[in-house]
């Protein structure tokens, strides 16, 4: 089950981007780093297949904070 506050979705970080007025351009390439973005988990097996990530930044996310 999600928890309420696990991620932000991309539509909410554009809203938030355009809050704080970066520019377009800066908008389109933070956006882009995560629209469409493959992960794969490590597990004691080794490596899973590649899946396409859900909307938005998860916890954690090394980017987060200074998004």
């Amino acid at each position: 089950m999600k928890k309420a506050f696990d991620s932000v979705s991309l539509d909410s970080l554009k809203l938030a981007l355009q809050r704080i007025k970066i520019p377009v351009l800066g908008q389109s390439f933070i956006l882009d780093l995560f629209d469409k973005r493959q992960t794969r988990i490590i597990t004691a097996l080794g490596l899973t297949e590649a899946i396409t990530a859900g909307d938005g930044i998860e916890q954690g996310e090394v980017i987060s904070p200074l998004i």
